[in-house]
């Protein structure tokens, strides 16, 4: 009888853990769903794609930055107000921020200005009430153009940030 006892408790308890997972699992796939299809509705110019469990957003038609600056373009403020506005009802997201570069300089000083550059997106979005601990940024420098780099147009466009909005069933 005790064994029969046992036995229906730890059924019953891996019933009850599956059972949270699979809710865990369902509430982050309806959760990253829902940003992506609202990223995906309210910047109809920027490439939102879905990749699994996260979420990446390009703005490749938007000079962001001038070159051999991380001072953002006040053409860009309203962009990125509606996506801290987006970030800041979904709450269950951090955010990584990647910093480019096109070709132009030293390999080491693109490196810096590409971490310059997604810092002062932080520092931007943080102003705009996204908290702090929800933001990481990452800087690439000339590794992963969007354009080749061999007009000024083209560079222009590698001049960027990307964000990568990540599930984080932590957060309230």
């Amino acid at each position: 009888m005790y064994t029969r006892f046992r036995y229906s408790s730890v059924v019953f308890l891996l019933t009850i853990c599956l059972s949270t997972v699979s809710c865990t699992l369902l509430q982050k796939e309806s959760s990253v769903k829902n940003t992506y299809e609202e990223l995906k509705t309210k910047f109809p110019e920027a490439q939102v794609n879905l990749l699994q469990d996260s979420i990446k957003v390009i703005f490749p038609n938007n000079l962001v930055f001038d070159a051999g600056s991380a001072s953002l373009r006040l053409s860009f403020h309203k962009k990125l107000d509606r996506f801290a506005d987006i970030i800041n009802v979904n709450t269950k997201t951090n955010i990584l921020i990647t910093g480019h570069t096109d070709n132009s300089g030293e390999r080491d000083t693109n490196l810096k200005l590409s971490l310059d550059r997604a810092e002062s997106v932080k520092m931007y979005l943080s102003e705009k009430k996204v908290a702090m601990n929800r933001l990481f940024t990452w800087g690439l420098g000339e590794k992963s153009p969007i354009a080749p780099n061999t007009s000024e147009q083209a560079k222009k466009q590698n001049r960027r940030v990307e964000f990568i909005v990540l599930y984080n069933p932590k957060r309230i």
